[in-house]
């Protein structure tokens, strides 16, 4: 398996027609939406990402 530059994966998130930077936008949108309907009072959120996904 090929060593994959995750610096360079990465930069798609500064493009802003990258399909990673839309994915961010969504992903942002939604905790965005979530957060603004919460109860008042703490809230935690945990990072569910997996690594390289289905690539």
């Amino acid at each position: 398996m090929a060593q994959r530059d995750w610096v360079e994966w990465h930069r798609d998130y500064d493009d802003p027609g990258s399909p990673l930077r839309r994915r961010l936008e969504l992903v942002q949108g939604h905790l965005r939406a979530e957060l603004d309907h919460a109860p008042a009072g703490n809230i935690r959120l945990i990072s569910l990402c997996a690594g390289q996904g289905g690539t």
